[in-house]
């Protein structure tokens, strides 16, 4: 699976292990944190997120 951070736009492959994912994952270019829920292998939302906010 593959996401767009939503601070620079950069492109993120997440891998098969972010097929049912609810959690924050780090853009390594801009340092953005990204709220993903996933399921299945499908991308359910994505948002951009402080450290220590919950991705509820």
């Amino acid at each position: 699976m593959r996401i767009n951070c939503l601070g620079c736009g950069h492109m993120i492959d997440l891998g098969a292990d972010y097929n049912s994912f609810t959690g924050q994952v780090r853009c390594n270019v801009c340092r953005a944190l990204n709220c993903i829920k996933s399921e299945n292998g499908r991308l359910k939302s994505v948002k951009l997120t402080s450290a220590g906010e919950p991705c509820g």
